[in-house]
Formats: C-alpha cells, structure tokens, sequence
C-alpha cells in the first residue's frame, strides 16, 4: 500500500513538471526572454501607479503634415552628472502634474472662500505685478483626482481660468557616442573650437568680449553655477522660484545654458554673447519621488520676475504639456514685447507638440548637428519655426569643467542671442511674428521648400556683427 501511493505522488509530480515546462516553453528558451520579463516587470509597475495624466488638446500652430527627414546617426543617453535629467513627459511615462494641486488664475472676489467650502485650500498666492495677473495654488478636497477636482471648478465658477499645476522637463539629453561624420566633425577639436564651440556651431565669426552690449536676456531653467570660469565676472544675475519645502534642482543645465549666452570666450564654451546681461530664474526642484522637474506655478513667476526686469527676450529650453494659465502668461509677457523662444522638445513625436514651443506667439527651435541633419529625437510639427545646432555641443559643466550634450535644449539658446541682439541694435522692441519674419528671410532652407514641419524655416545664418 506504502509502494502505491508513493508512485502516485512520483506520478503527479511528474505530471506537474511536465505542465510547468510546457507552458513556460517559450519563456524558458526565447532569446527575447529579457526584454519580456523588462516588459512584465513595467506592466506590473504601470498598474501599481495607474494613469492620471490630464489629457489637453494641442495648441494653435500643431497640425502637420511633412515627412520626417532623415535623423541624425548620434546615440544619446539619458543625462546624468548634473544635468539631472528624468524620465521624459511621454505618453505612458506616468503623472505629468503635481498630484493634489490645481492652479487659479484672476479669481473673481471670494473664490477662495467660496472654494474653501468645497474642501479646498488655498496654498499659495502669487500676485504678478509685472503680467497683472494673481496667481492661486490650491490643493484639491480629500479624495479627488486633479481632473475632477477641475472639473468641480468648471461647474461651480463658469469661465474661470483654472488648469492642472503642470511640471516641465528639460529639453536635453546627454551624448554618449557619435556617428562617422559626413562632411565636418561631430565633435570638433579644440583647434577647432577655439573661444566657443557656439560660434564654431553656428558659423559666426569670433566675438569681441562686449558683444552683445545693451542686451537685456532672459532665461527660465535650473540654477546656474555662476562659479564656472566661463561665467565668473560676468553679468549674470541669478535668482530661484522652487517650492522651498524641496530640494533645489541641480544646476547642470543652467550652466550649459548661461554659458552658452552669455559665458566668457575661452576653452570650447565661450557665449554668444559675452557682453550682454543674463537673467537667469530656475524652477527646477527634486520631486517626492527624486524626479527634476519644474511646475507651472513656478514658471509664472519666473517670467513675471523676468517681464518685470524688462528683459528683452526669455530663453525657455523646457517641455511641458499645453496648459491654460500659462497660454495666458505668455499672451501678456508678447504685449509687452517680450519675445520667448523654447526648445521644440525630444520627444521624437509630430503627434504631442511640446509647450511653451507650440504657443502661437512662441519662437520654437529644433536641433540639428554639425552637418545639418535634424536630431533624432527632435519633435517636429507645424510649430517648429528654426533649426539651429543642438548635437553634440561642447557646453560649460558645474564644477569648472565641460561636457557633449544633446537636445533641443541647446539649439534655442542660438535664436535667443539673435534676438536680444536685434533688439538691443535697434533699441526697440519688435513682437515675435516681426522678429520671426526677419530671422526666417536670413535662414538656410534644410528640408522642404519653404517651412516645413522638421526643420521650420531653416538654419539661421548670419549672426551678429560686433566682432
């Protein structure tokens, strides 16, 4: 009896190997068996997080309908060192706004009394003198998700302007490796770059210290190691709007950016323009979950600060979902002849424009590399009005030192020196289709005729003539 149901047991075990094995054949010898278990194992994480993304319609100057030019043979990475760079604001990639909050702006008199009876609370208000706009930051009742919570605005206070607390991303990535060049290199020698690789990039002759005297610039991004040798003694004024219960931002970015404005000839990473004065405001700060990310509430202060400093121009080399307060901002920051130029995204998509870029009265600039193919993972779209270098540059690092970088990021800041060039040249100001106007009958036409959805206008050739 003993020997009977020892077999059976041997049997069923046998049996339930058997099974196990067929049914996790594929498992067990597929060669994708890695990317699959990557797959599951995202899957699990997906659901644990779910999705709350508020999905908002595209902006006025997103529809397209060009091909997609070649892309560039350069590999990129995400950034690490200083640079701080996060997942991207995809489709999929999980929340794009800050949980709990929602954003107000010109409430008519008692909204936040009338709110505080629906369970809200007013967190922070910011009184924009410089746009003429208050600006509310609320926190949602118990137990409501963003867009019910809009929702409940909407129905309670018709007409007002009230929208998610977006965060932004930086429009970079790190450079890991090149492709064989076609005609000139990717990565030019220090020969080669002499005083500033962006004068090397975007074929401009060498710069004189003062050039750029009288331009008032602007710029919202990270903070900005002003130590760095190609920003020391210059006139660089920094000031910080992250939410003082975090973290700030690392300042990785904002180097690469001041420096490639405004930063002192010398060592590859000299600026555009040395001789004019930079504001720079950072919004970035470290999220909960360790994310770098900046948020609507504290752009708009940002910009006010800048409107209200009379800068001519705002270099915005971040990516962002559309949303309805700042569409307002940036309308008051172009009446009173504000020009914003923002980085066209990378993204790698034509069907999700990247804002600040996609608003109407925004310059938008892609990136393309040193032989004038556009970078691969550029968006594109009917926005896009510029390509300008953004491959492989040789940008200013915290700490002293320099590094190759990739994005859209570094394409904008190009557009940005022009433009505050132009401005101060003339000594007045000049709204952004004006200044569009004139930069597009100086640009090298690189796709289709005419403007396209890659390439926009085309390659801004001349610059400025201060050497």
């Amino acid at each position: 009896m003993k020997r009977f149901w020892i077999s059976v047991a041997v049997f069923v075990a046998v049996a339930l190997g058997g099974w196990a094995f067929v049914a996790n054949f594929d498992a067990l010898f597929s060669p994708d068996e890695k990317v699959k278990k990557s797959k599951r194992t995202a899957q699990k994480s997906s659901s644990k997080k779910g999705g709350h993304g508020v999905k908002i319609g595209t902006g006025d100057r997103t529809k397209s309908g060009a091909a997609r030019a070649p892309s560039s043979g350069t590999a990129e990475t995400g950034a690490g060192g200083g640079g701080g760079q996060a997942e991207p604001l995809s489709p999929g990639a999980g929340i794009d706004f800050e949980i709990g909050e929602i954003v107000v702006a010109d409430p008519p008199p008692g909204f936040a009394a009338a709110a505080a009876l629906l369970n809200f609370a007013t967190l922070d208000t910011a009184n924009l003198g410089a746009l003429g706009m208050i600006v509310l930051r609320m926190q949602v009742p118990p137990g409501q998700s963003v867009p019910a919570a809009l929702a409940t605005v909407a129905g309670q206070f018709p007409g007002i302007a009230a929208d998610a607390n977006h965060l932004y991303e930086l429009a970079q990535n790190q450079s890991a490796s090149a492709a064989k060049p076609d005609k000139r290199p990717l990565y030019p020698t220090p020969e080669e770059r002499g005083q500033s690789w962006a004068l090397w990039a975007a074929e401009w002759k060498n710069s004189s210290a003062i050039c750029g005297a009288g331009a008032r610039l602007g710029m919202i991004d990270t903070s900005v190691d002003t130590r760095h040798p190609a920003l020391r003694g210059q006139k660089v004024t920094f000031r910080s709007f992250h939410n003082p219960k975090r973290k700030q931002g690392p300042s990785g970015h904002g180097t690469a950016i001041a420096a490639m404005m405004v930063g002192k000839l010398g060592r590859g990473w000299g600026g555009l323009l040395p001789g004019a004065q930079l504001l720079a405001a950072n919004i970035f700060e470290r999220m909960p979950n360790g994310r770098l990310r900046g948020n609507v509430f504290a752009m708009l202060r940002g910009v006010d600060w800048l409107v209200g400093e009379k800068v001519q121009i705002i270099n915005l080399s971040i990516a962002g979902k559309k949303n309805k307060i700042v569409q307002k901002a940036v309308r008051r920051a172009s009446l009173k002849k504000v020009i914003l130029i923002a980085a066209a995204g990378n993204w790698g998509r034509r069907d999700r424009p990247a804002y600040p870029a996609a608003y109407g009265s925004v310059i938008a600039v892609t990136a393309v590399d040193s032989n004038f193919r556009i970078y691969r993972m550029a968006n594109m779209g009917a926005y896009v009005d510029f390509a300008m270098p953004g491959v492989e540059a040789w940008t200013a690092a915290p700490g002293g030192g320099g590094r190759y970088q990739s994005g859209t990021s570094f394409a904008a800041p190009f557009i940005s020196a022009l433009a505050g060039y132009e401005i101060a040249k003339d000594k007045k100001s000049v709204n952004s289709q004006t200044l569009k106007k004139r930069l597009a009958e100086r640009a090298r036409d690189l796709g289709q005729p005419g403007k396209d959805d890659v390439f926009g206008w085309g390659f801004v050739e001349r610059g400025p003539e201060c050497t």
